[in-house]
């Protein structure tokens, strides 16, 4: 037998030793599924990240907010609840006037996880329904309650055309009092392309949010909504991973 025969003999063994083991590893993936769910947020070109702020329009504190960040000139993105919109439409209706977005946060704020697939959908077309009626607008990005979710939520979710959103660094503020403690949860983890949650309703926050924002600016990255971000494509991509419902990445508020 030559060199070269022994050669081509060897590659035709090690290429059949190669389609074994992918075909063995089909068929270990295939019966053991990874229990992983992704959602994939495409990052921007630009240095860039969104505020983003849930559970509102609340009475006290949404003018508030809007205030300072029509001082600062930056657009955020608002998670409101449909309960809170009947009680302070008008408030939803500034922040609309004050060009920012506006997305879904379900219209009683229950665990979408505890629901049926009826009560999902109900859920978000319920508060979608009363977006429109006070603003005009048909919207379509939503963040579960908490961040949770599971197939049956995000199968019921985007057979309506809602588009899941997560965040990639959180401040924490939900019941905090310390708006430094606020502050540096989010300057020390934000990052290029990075979705950040705070709350409408908490005053640590409205005392912490100033100082997030000179300097998020100060490191060079510009403010984008949500769908800003979203509509960005051919990027790298950041993976918001939860596994078995419970976060692996940012919490769940």
């Amino acid at each position: 037998m030559t060199k070269i025969e022994l050669f081509f003999r060897r590659a035709l063994v090690l290429l059949i030793l190669g389609g074994i083991i992918f075909f063995i590893i089909k068929v270990f993936l295939f019966l053991f599924p990874a229990e992983e769910m992704v959602i994939d947020v495409p990052l921007t070109p630009a240095k860039a990240v969104a505020l983003t702020f849930d559970d509102g329009p609340h009475p006290e504190f949404t003018l508030k907010l809007l205030e300072i960040l029509d001082k600062n000139d930056v657009k955020a993105t608002f998670f409101v609840v449909g309960k809170q919109i009947k009680k302070y439409p008008e408030f939803l209706r500034e922040i609309q006037k004050r060009g920012h977005e506006i997305g879904n946060h379900t219209f009683n704020h229950p665990l979408l996880t505890t629901l049926d697939r009826t009560g999902v959908i109900n859920e978000l077309e319920l508060n979608k329904i009363e977006i429109k009626k006070e603003t005009g607008m048909e919207v379509n990005i939503f963040r579960p309650p908490s961040g949770r979710y599971d197939e049956k939520v995000l199968e019921a979710a985007l057979s309506k055309g809602f588009i899941p959103v997560l965040w990639s660094v959180s401040g924490s503020d939900y019941g905090s009092t310390d708006p430094k403690v606020v502050m540096n949860n989010v300057l020390s983890a934000v990052r290029n392309g990075d979705i950040i949650l705070l709350h409408s309703g908490v005053e640590a926050t409205l005392k912490a949010l100033p100082e997030i924002i000179a300097e998020i600016k100060k490191r060079c990255f510009e403010f984008k909504t949500v769908t800003q971000m979203l509509k960005t494509d051919k990027v790298p991509k950041k993976i918001y991973i939860y596994k078995n419902n419970e976060p692996v990445a940012g919490d769940r508020r």
